[in-house]
């Protein structure tokens, strides 16, 4: 789904989200939470060339994966995962797009990671 879908029909049905990505100078940003094996981060920067993606996951070895998902899909120049808990305060206010796809039921705690 990620892969067709994301850059394809997804975003672009948020007009004003699909202008930004697509003209923001400089460049957007956009924090991927729940990111797992990176297929959505990796679909975001392919659909938009100019975007800086950062995802998140708790979890190393899918960290390691998206990484190495990324780095094969020819975008881990502009695509870095973390591990790191999408609910750090210190996160707020940094991107201009957020976006959790099916990792929310997967949280410790989903209102933090969601109200920043």
């Amino acid at each position: 789904m990620f892969v067709n879908l994301l850059g394809s029909e997804w975003l672009p049905s948020v007009p004003d989200v699909h202008q930004r990505l697509l003209q923001a100078d400089p460049p957007a940003r956009v924090a991927d939470i729940g990111c797992g094996t990176g297929w959505s981060s990796i679909s975001i920067a392919r659909a938009y060339p100019k975007v800086r993606v950062e995802g998140f996951n708790s979890e190393e070895p899918s960290v390691e994966l998206a990484r190495r998902n990324a780095q094969q899909a020819g975008v881990a120049d502009r695509v870095t995962i973390h591990v790191r808990d999408a609910s750090d305060p210190t996160l707020e206010g940094q991107y201009d797009l957020a976006t959790v796809f099916e990792c929310i039921h997967d949280m410790g705690r989903p209102v933090e990671a969601h109200s920043g």
